[in-house]
């Protein structure tokens, strides 16, 4: 009788231990790296380069506006020479 006692001590947390990850196993056969978007990247590298590319385009439309309304070069009206922020004259 205490030989089935000690068995039972002893075998029933081993059980448990060895079953408990059973009940999730099917959430991670459907999908077994979650945090992936696709075979190379995860979901918040795609955001992060979409963030990227809107800055990038907007720089851009602000530059093309610039170029528009003449606002991205200095004045040619003065009689001495218009020097560039590197001390260079254009």
């Amino acid at each position: 009788m205490k030989t089935i006692a000690r068995l039972l001590v002893v075998a029933v947390p081993f059980v448990a231990v060895a079953t408990s990850g059973l009940g999730c196993a099917h959430r991670y056969q459907n999908q077994p790296a979650p945090a992936m978007a696709g075979t190379t990247g995860r979901w918040v590298d795609g955001a992060n380069n979409y963030a990227y590319m809107r800055n990038i385009n907007h720089r851009g439309v602000v530059d093309d506006a610039a170029r528009l309304f003449y606002v991205d070069n200095p004045s040619r009206l003065s009689p001495w020479p218009i020097v560039d922020m590197s001390g260079n004259p254009r």
